[in-house]
């Protein structure tokens, strides 16, 4: 196959991601929540160590208008551990395990959810979402 290393570059990345935990969540600002999504490496580039692979999330507001505003204080992310699971070859997957913080502010937000390789670039595909509602 067309397998390549990382190059330092975001070329070559793709996952497919696929919600196991709860695609919604109700609770209190600050709460804590599960997390459990598996990625599966559908690009050409091997997921290893020196790529810094992540699953990473963006927040964003939806305001009384139905516009979003994003809230990028409360960013996060689920590192790839590859010294447990080795690299992950195009074709294979890795299962991302952790927690979610709420916004600290009550509200309606989306937490949108996606791969990258930190400090290089996110990947390219669509995000999963989880709809969150805070009171």
């Amino acid at each position: 196959p067309d397998e390549r290393r990382f190059d330092g570059t975001g070329r070559g990345f793709r996952a497919r991601l696929k919600l196991v935990s709860q695609p919604s969540y109700e609770g209190q600002p600050s709460d804590r929540f599960a997390l459990h999504v598996n990625a599966f490496n559908l690009g050409p580039v091997v997921w290893s160590d020196d790529a810094n692979v992540r699953l990473g999330w963006r927040w964003f507001r939806t305001l009384p208008d139905g516009s979003e505003e994003e809230i990028p204080q409360f960013e996060g992310r689920v590192p790839l551990l590859g010294h447990e699971s080795g690299e992950i070859r195009p074709g294979n997957g890795y299962a991302f395990r952790g927690q979610i913080r709420t916004p600290d502010m009550p509200g309606k937000y989306v937490v949108r959810i996606s791969m990258l390789s930190e400090l290089v670039a996110w990947f390219d595909n669509s995000p999963i979402e989880i709809d969150v509602l805070t009171q």
